[in-house]
């Protein structure tokens, strides 16, 4: 018999009944327990509503029982961090629920859609119908009955249909995504029975809770830690950079919003309001927490929420989970900070693998992607074959051992302060599974990472390099190790098969060491090995391990389906596949009758749709295929944006389509990631392999970079005078600017203002920085140069160097500037001058000094990388003016712009209609006929 997940929770039990009355079918008598229905009553509960919340008498309660901010010097604090840590937290959050309400939770409610004066009459009418007909019995009054139930059923759906229709007309930069959000297939809320450790399923919330709680955030290995010594416990407290005000302020901005809080309850928007009395206090505490050495335990405990892995085959396996830990939000804050100067450390030592690209600031998968395809054809080009490892490591952030991450940040030399802070924050770790309603008991997590916390992914990188290659990822060596997170690939160069499958051996070898040492398991479902190779005669299997694995014909590696030629075509089908779904799934609130309206539809279709078909695109949308991904994907993109039909010429369907076409999206993508790599230090491993392909034409074995779309405009770019980033990293804990002046005045007061600042600023002989457009009269100044007579002419930079150099004691530098778009672009705060007189005379002079002949090449100032992304993005805009052909051949010659701003105002429907009438598919005559407007298609003229 077969019973779904439903019917097992009724607990069924059936047995085969004998007496079959001469059938030759034994019927079957099934008995269901049914739960007795008691009516769910409304429930009163204490609701928070940031939104209805009032700043003014939450920070008036908050400043009355907040304590008296500590005078005592912060290198020397009096009492533990845990008292002042649960001090704070009990004040924020007696001050945020004192403004709660008690409301009640009605499941019963009427919905949204629900109209009492259309519908109280027709349900009136069906309870009559249905009383006679019970009482007459007879085959009219049925049919009155049958009738009213139906006029009841149509107004229903006219009623829930308008609302839709209603929903999806609303205007806003976030409905689009909220009406998004509908289209998704609905994970369960409540989570299915699950298999224990006999193999039976169990509906027992207690029992769930501790099946997913080892499932997921437990990993039963046993790790060798025999190598790593006892630890001594310092005798003194470590010397840490205090953590200072501005640094907190920064952070506190820094946090998102509308995020699920932890145990606390305390969301972020709250510490954002709390923050001008709140700073100092998280001041001493965080200062205390370093000094210490110690992490509050009540910032250990986490709400562990548990959501589905994608595409799981059996969801009663308690493994086919993913936990997430909500933070308490001081802790979160706290971390910010830590993993701040925990970056920093690592990339001034390099201690990361270099072929680590996830999770670091300046890498990204596109660094995946284009090393493994240049790599692989530039041994093919030597005549070598190349054996490709794939592994993942499971469950990886909660195999990591505590242990083993503290050694390893000892051994790399880790600052104490920041080992000791990490090692309390790892210790003594607490978790309560929260599902639905229930919450479990507490759960003690010895081992693992969080997954949630701001230092999640900068621990695992340190935790797992060992396990990649030592080669850097470079066109010259013969075996390499690629890593998106726990997602490792080895790559190793081979000239024959018995060769590949001896380093193969050998590759493996000591990936089962490491994770022996590391406590790590490889998935075996997802280790995968492949021969790239040209040839088409060659093994189909490889033994590893005295086992015997098939050579993969595909591997799907960082969501690109990879072949052991490299070649193109089956990741397309992929992507072809993913595409088709994904319009279907936007058709259901993108239509050309009623849906979103045009504005909205193109920002859902260039966040969904276009990213799910350019992801990776580097390595696969090259010359060789451009037109046919055109032909697959770029009709579908403006159809769906327009309304249009399938008709529809597609130089129409570009101009009016609002969107920029997949060819210039990618080139821009593309182009924008070469131009950082190849502005990067000249000892960075990628840009000197992207600079090593782009530059060369193979004969044989072209890469994708070799066949770049649009290469040509790209090199020229880089050919004069590009500017070269030589990166500084600032101490996290370094202030970048201590005064800034003419925040909160308008645009007249600061004319006024500015005149004695600089008079003031010349008499104290400092160094003083005019950018973007300021000026000094008779001196000069500008954005692109500084001018300080007719024979110099150097950037900012050039002069605060030397200014510093000739000065024994350090200067003072006063900027004056009026981009505030310059001062978010470096971090300073938001607000600067504004209203600099002169400004044209000023760009005028930088312009004049920058391209004078008369001055050496060397002191000019390079393009920098924004001008090049700015540039870019310029040439590949939307056309705005019609060309004479294009004019010839629609008919009309109004602006396209000027067409799509208007119908970005009209609901869905009509918009579509105009288009449709404009392109000359649809006579109007015929459109007024299928309206029902006109009696006749034909024009009667």
């Amino acid at each position: 018999m077969w019973a779904n997940h439903i019917t097992l929770k009724l607990q069924p039990a059936t047995q085969v009944q004998l007496n079959n009355h001469s059938s030759d079918h034994h019927p079957i008598l099934t008995r269901i327990t049914l739960p007795t229905s008691t009516p769910r009553t409304p429930e009163r509960h204490l609701s928070m509503n940031l939104k209805k919340l009032n700043p003014t008498l939450f920070l008036h309660a908050l400043q009355l029982n907040l304590p008296p901010h500590e005078t005592l010097p912060l290198e020397t604090p009096t009492c533990s961090a845990k008292d002042i840590a649960q001090e704070i937290t009990n004040v924020l959050t007696t001050s945020y629920t004192n403004q709660g309400r008690w409301v009640t939770s009605n499941p019963n409610r009427c919905k949204p859609w629900w109209d009492k004066e259309q519908l109280n009459e027709l349900i009136k009418a069906r309870n009559q119908a249905r009383r006679s007909m019970l009482k007459h019995q007879n085959q009219s009054s049925k049919e009155a009955y049958y009738e009213c139930q139906q006029r009841f059923k149509q107004k229903i759906w006219e009623l829930k249909s308008n609302h839709w229709k209603r929903f999806l007309a609303e205007k806003g930069p976030d409905h689009a995504y909220r009406a998004y959000r509908f289209t998704k297939n609905k994970q369960d809320e409540e989570i299915t029975p699950l298999k224990n450790g006999e193999g039976n399923l169990t509906s027992d919330v207690t029992e769930k809770s501790n099946l997913l709680f080892h499932g997921t955030s437990i990993v039963e290995t046993a790790a060798d830690l025999r190598d790593i010594p006892i630890r001594e416990q310092p005798n003194r407290p470590p010397t840490f950079p205090l953590i200072t005000e501005d640094k907190i302020k920064n952070a506190i901005e820094e946090l998102p919003n509308k995020k699920a809080p932890g145990p606390d309850g305390i969301p972020n928007e709250l510490i954002k309001i709390s923050k001008p009395l709140l700073t100092m206090h998280l001041l001493y505490l965080y200062n205390a927490c370093l000094r210490q050495g110690n992490y509050p335990n009540i910032w250990k405990e986490t709400r562990t929420a548990i959501i589905r892995k994608a595409a799981k085959e059996d969801y009663t396996d308690p493994n086919a989970y993913r936990p997430i830990a909500l933070l308490d939000t001081l802790g979160k804050l706290f971390k910010k900070i830590i993993n701040r100067r925990l970056t920093h450390w690592e990339h001034q030592t390099n201690t990361i693998h270099p072929g680590h690209v996830g999770g670091r600031p300046g890498r990204s998968i596109n660094d995946a992607f284009v090393t493994l395809t240049s790599w692989i054809h530039h041994k093919w080009r030597e005549g070598k074959m190349v054996m490709g490892i794939f592994l993942d490591v499971k469950s990886a952030y909660p195999s990591v051992q505590k242990a083993r991450l503290i050694h390893i940040l000892e051994q790399k030399g880790c600052p104490p302060y920041l080992s000791l802070i990490i090692d309390s924050f790892l210790s003594d770790r607490t978790t309560r599974l929260k599902l639905n309603n229930f919450v479990s008991q507490r759960f003690r997590v010895p081992n693992g990472l969080p997954q949630g916390s701001p230092l999640l992914v900068t621990l695992y990188l340190l935790y797992n390099s060992n396990l990649l290659l030592p080669n850097p990822p470079a066109l010259n060596e013969d075996s390499i190790s690629l890593a998106y997170i726990n997602d490792v690939t080895h790559l190793i160069a081979i000239t024959d098969f018995r060769q590949g499958e001896d380093m193969t051996n050998e590759v493996m070898s000591r990936s089962r060491k490491w994770g022996s040492r590391y406590g790590a398991i490889f998935d075996e479902k997802k280790t995968n090995f492949m021969l790239f190779t040209k040839k088409r005669q060659h093994p189909s299997t490889i033994t590893v391990a005295g086992l015997t694995h098939t050579l993969r014909n595909e591997v799907g590696w960082l969501g690109v389906t990879i072949t052991p030629t490299l070649s193109p075509g089956p990741h397309q089908r992929t992507v072809k596949a993913k595409v088709n779904n994904t319009i279907s799934q936007l058709n259901r609130i993108i239509r050309p009758t009623f849906g979103l309206r045009q504005k909205e539809a193109r920002t859902l279709i260039a966040a969904v749709v276009s990213t799910r078909i350019l992801h990776g695109s580097i390595i696969w949308y090259t010359t060789r295929n451009k037109k046919t991904i055109e032909k697959q994907f770029d009709n579908w993109l403006f159809r769906l944006s327009t309304g249009m039909m399938k008709q529809t010429p597609t130089p129409f369907l570009k101009l009016f389509g609002g969107i920029r076409d997949l060819t210039k999206q990618h080139i821009k993508l593309t182009h924008n990631y070469l131009h950082s790599k190849m502005t990067a230090p000249i000892d960075d491993v990628y840009r000197t392999l992207v600079w090593k392909e782009l530059t060369s034409s193979p004969r044989s074995h072209p890469s994708p970079l070799n066949n770049l779309l649009d290469k040509h405009t790209l090199l020229q770019q880089h050919s004069t005078r590009t500017e070269f980033i030589l990166p500084f990293p600032i101490p996290p804990w370094s202030s970048r600017i201590t005064n800034l002046i003419n925040i909160n005045l308008t645009k007249d007061q600061a004319k006024q203002e500015i005149i004695n600042q600089l008079m003031s600023e010349e008499a104290a002989q400092s160094l003083i920085i005019f950018a973007d457009g300021s000026l000094i009269p008779g001196k000069g100044g500008g954005a692109a140069a500084v001018v300080m007579n007719t024979r110099w002419n150097k950037t900012s930079y050039d002069l605060i160097a030397e200014h510093i150099n000739a000065h024994s004691t350090p200067p003072t530098v006063a900027i004056f500037s009026d981009s505030q778009a310059a001062l978010r672009s470096v971090t300073l705060p938001k607000k600067g001058t504004s209203g600099i007189q002169q400004n044209e005379e000023v760009d005028k002079l930088a312009k004049e000094a920058t391209n004078s002949n008369t001055i050496s090449p060397n002191t000019l100032h390079h393009i920098s990388l924004s001008k090049l992304k700015q540039t870019t993005n310029q040439q590949l805009r939307t056309p705005t003016t019609l060309t004479p052909t294009e004019i010839a051949r629609m008919t009309f010659k109004t602006s396209p712009n000027l067409i799509i701003q208007a119908l970005d105002e009209l609901e869905k429907g009509p918009a579509s209609t105009i288009h449709q009438l404009r392109s000359n598919h649809i006579p109007l005559n015929a459109y007024l006929h299928r309206i029902k407007q006109v009696p006749s298609p034909r024009c009667p003229h």
